[in-house]
């Protein structure tokens, strides 16, 4: 086993940086993301807010494995929860 992980250390090293990588990014495109919502559920042109709020109000009562029920599996949420 040390032997594995001394021989492709630096697979595992690009690997990790890879999935560092992909957090800061998932989390500076969710920060745009949610401002970018927040800003326009203050907006006073009625249908800028009225898509505002269903994005917020849809991601924020459904946990992901109710996403990945619905997405991946096609299954009814409304039945399972």
């Amino acid at each position: 086993m040390i032997n594995l992980l001394t021989s492709n250390f630096g697979s595992f090293l690009a690997a990790f940086g890879y999935t560092v990588l992909s957090s800061i990014l998932a989390l500076i495109a969710s920060l745009i993301l949610g401002t970018l919502f927040a800003i326009l559920q203050v907006v006073k042109n009625r249908f800028v807010n009225v898509i505002a709020q269903i994005y917020v109000e849809v991601f924020s009562k459904y946990s992901s494995s109710c996403y990945r029920d619905v997405f991946l599996f096609g299954r009814d949420p409304v039945s399972r929860y």
